[in-house]
Protein backbone atom coordinates (compact mmCIF):
# COMPACT_ATOMS: atom_id res chain seq x y z
CA UNK A 1 0.00 0.00 0.00
CA UNK A 2 1.40 3.81 -1.09
CA UNK A 3 1.08 5.87 2.04
CA UNK A 4 -0.95 8.01 0.03
CA UNK A 5 -3.38 5.01 0.13
CA UNK A 6 -2.43 4.46 3.86
CA UNK A 7 -3.08 8.45 4.71
CA UNK A 8 -6.61 8.78 2.77
CA UNK A 9 -8.24 5.13 4.58
CA UNK A 10 -6.65 6.16 7.92
CA UNK A 11 -8.21 9.24 7.72
CA UNK A 12 -11.56 7.67 6.27
CA UNK A 13 -12.07 5.79 9.94
CA UNK A 14 -11.42 9.45 11.18
CA UNK A 15 -13.96 11.54 8.85
CA UNK A 16 -15.56 9.40 6.61
CA UNK A 17 -16.33 10.27 3.20
CA UNK A 18 -14.89 13.94 3.93
CA UNK A 19 -10.99 13.17 3.03
CA UNK A 20 -10.30 14.50 -0.24
CA UNK A 21 -6.55 14.11 -2.30
CA UNK A 22 -5.44 18.01 -2.97
CA UNK A 23 -6.09 17.61 -6.72
CA UNK A 24 -9.76 16.41 -6.36
CA UNK A 25 -10.93 19.53 -5.00
CA UNK A 26 -11.94 22.58 -7.25
CA UNK A 27 -11.31 25.88 -5.77
CA UNK A 28 -14.62 27.75 -6.58
CA UNK A 29 -18.26 27.92 -5.73
CA UNK A 30 -18.99 23.89 -5.51
CA UNK A 31 -16.44 24.06 -2.32
CA UNK A 32 -18.59 26.15 -0.20
CA UNK A 33 -21.45 23.22 -0.58
CA UNK A 34 -19.11 20.48 0.81
CA UNK A 35 -19.87 18.94 3.95
CA UNK A 36 -17.76 20.69 6.74
CA UNK A 37 -15.32 19.91 8.57
CA UNK A 38 -13.68 18.44 5.98
CA UNK A 39 -9.52 17.24 5.75
CA UNK A 40 -7.39 17.76 2.58
CA UNK A 41 -4.28 15.37 2.42
CA UNK A 42 -0.91 17.01 0.32
CA UNK A 43 2.57 15.22 -0.23
CA UNK A 44 5.40 16.26 -1.11
CA UNK A 45 8.70 15.22 -2.03
CA UNK A 46 9.55 11.36 -1.96
CA UNK A 47 12.96 10.48 -0.74
CA UNK A 48 15.34 7.87 -0.05
CA UNK A 49 15.95 7.44 3.12
CA UNK A 50 18.86 4.92 4.06
CA UNK A 51 21.61 5.47 1.62
CA UNK A 52 24.37 2.88 0.56
CA UNK A 53 22.30 -0.33 1.73
CA UNK A 54 20.71 -2.06 -1.38
CA UNK A 55 19.56 -4.93 0.51
CA UNK A 56 16.34 -2.58 2.49
CA UNK A 57 15.42 0.12 0.14
CA UNK A 58 13.54 2.95 2.52
CA UNK A 59 11.93 6.05 1.76
CA UNK A 60 10.61 9.38 3.75
CA UNK A 61 7.61 11.54 2.64
CA UNK A 62 6.22 14.50 4.30
CA UNK A 63 2.69 15.20 4.16
CA UNK A 64 0.16 18.00 5.03
CA UNK A 65 -3.36 17.22 6.47
CA UNK A 66 -5.48 20.47 6.39
CA UNK A 67 -9.01 20.70 8.22
CA UNK A 68 -11.05 22.98 6.86
CA UNK A 69 -14.75 24.33 8.50
CA UNK A 70 -17.26 26.97 8.37
CA UNK A 71 -15.70 29.82 9.58
CA UNK A 72 -16.07 30.93 13.13
CA UNK A 73 -14.51 29.01 16.15
CA UNK A 74 -11.47 26.69 15.68
CA UNK A 75 -12.26 24.48 18.24
CA UNK A 76 -13.53 21.67 16.16
CA UNK A 77 -10.30 22.11 13.69
CA UNK A 78 -8.15 21.75 16.84
CA UNK A 79 -10.13 18.79 17.71
CA UNK A 80 -9.46 16.70 14.59
CA UNK A 81 -5.93 17.64 14.54
CA UNK A 82 -5.78 16.27 18.07
CA UNK A 83 -7.59 13.02 17.05
CA UNK A 84 -5.25 13.15 13.72
CA UNK A 85 -2.42 12.92 16.10
CA UNK A 86 -3.26 10.19 18.14
CA UNK A 87 -4.28 8.03 15.39
CA UNK A 88 -1.26 8.78 13.39
CA UNK A 89 1.72 9.46 15.56
CA UNK A 90 4.33 7.31 16.14
CA UNK A 91 2.06 4.23 14.30
CA UNK A 92 3.71 1.49 12.53
CA UNK A 93 2.32 -0.58 9.88
CA UNK A 94 4.81 -3.10 8.21
CA UNK A 95 2.18 -5.15 6.48
CA UNK A 96 1.67 -2.26 4.37
CA UNK A 97 5.27 -0.70 4.33
CA UNK A 98 4.51 1.65 6.74
CA UNK A 99 7.98 1.85 9.02
CA UNK A 100 7.10 4.34 10.80
CA UNK A 101 4.43 8.22 10.81
CA UNK A 102 6.04 11.04 13.01
CA UNK A 103 4.19 14.18 14.21
CA UNK A 104 6.00 17.01 12.99
CA UNK A 105 3.97 20.39 13.66
CA UNK A 106 0.36 21.64 13.30
CA UNK A 107 -0.31 25.18 11.97
CA UNK A 108 -0.92 28.25 13.18
CA UNK A 109 -4.83 29.30 12.12
CA UNK A 110 -5.44 30.60 8.02
CA UNK A 111 -8.26 32.08 6.20
CA UNK A 112 -9.05 30.44 2.71
CA UNK A 113 -11.78 32.86 1.36
CA UNK A 114 -11.68 31.13 -1.96
CA UNK A 115 -12.88 27.93 -0.17
CA UNK A 116 -15.38 29.96 2.12
CA UNK A 117 -13.31 28.11 4.67
CA UNK A 118 -10.90 28.52 8.03
CA UNK A 119 -8.25 25.93 8.03
CA UNK A 120 -5.07 24.78 9.95
CA UNK A 121 -2.50 22.08 8.72
CA UNK A 122 -0.62 19.22 10.54
CA UNK A 123 2.43 18.16 9.24
CA UNK A 124 3.89 14.24 9.82
CA UNK A 125 6.52 12.53 7.92
CA UNK A 126 6.03 9.02 6.96
CA UNK A 127 9.26 6.62 6.58
CA UNK A 128 8.17 3.43 4.10
CA UNK A 129 9.62 0.73 2.44
CA UNK A 130 8.85 0.60 -1.74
Amino acid sequence: MSPRQWIHSSLTTLAGGRVHQNTSIREDASTRTMTKPFIVHRFAVDRGDLRGDDITKTYVEEVQLFVHDVPGDYTVIDGILIAMRGLLDGRVDQPNGIIRCTWLEDSEDFRDDKMGTILRYGRYQIKHRS
